[in-house]
């Protein structure tokens, strides 16, 4: 097989480090785990755990948030359908860029791209305006993420609100 990219080949390994920790780690968050006991410990999906996560509290200006938030994000959209499968990659791809070089504005510019395309493809599923977008663009590419933790942290919220309204539609 020839990889014409680099990021082709970056996303290839990325694929294949997931794949294989997913099967070597025990059940997914979809999943359900038996204890000791016989009981079953109940799980809860990609989206619930994006909410949970934007919600929760976070140390200002890390890194480990940012890129825990993208992968949890890209979690809610792929449980949900929303957007592309290449979105969901692009978003994992971009966390390990903040884990890789969280201070660089050269980190920025991916990340903010991505996040720019999935709040397209959630306020395109929600029917909404460009509200998650408008919160997107309002990172700076050309700043640093730990001096624009305020801001990716609204636009958490903000995915969170959206991931929380399409999950109730998807099961209603």
């Amino acid at each position: 097989m020839f990889i014409r990219s680099w990021r082709t080949a970056f996303t290839v390994s990325l694929l294949a480090v997931a794949a294989t920790s997913c099967s070597s780690n025990g059940p997914s968050s979809g999943e359900s785990a038996s204890g000791g006991d016989g009981e079953t410990a109940s799980a809860t999906s990609p989206a619930e755990d994006f909410v949970r996560f934007a919600e929760s509290d976070f140390a200002d200006g890390d890194a480990d948030y940012v890129a825990e938030g993208l992968r949890r994000l890209a979690g809610a959209l792929g449980a949900l359908n929303v957007g592309t499968p290449e979105l969901a990659v692009d978003l994992r791809v971009a966390a390990e860029h903040v884990l890789l070089s969280p201070t660089s504005a050269a980190t920025t510019a991916p990340v903010r791209s991505g996040l720019v395309s999935a709040a397209r493809a959630l306020d395109v599923a929600q029917e909404t305006g460009p509200s998650l977008e408008s919160l997107a663009e309002s990172i700076r590419s050309d700043v640093p993420l730990p001096d624009q933790m305020a801001r990716v942290r609204e636009f958490f919220q903000g995915c969170a609100q959206a991931v929380q309204s399409l999950s109730g539609r998807a099961s209603a």
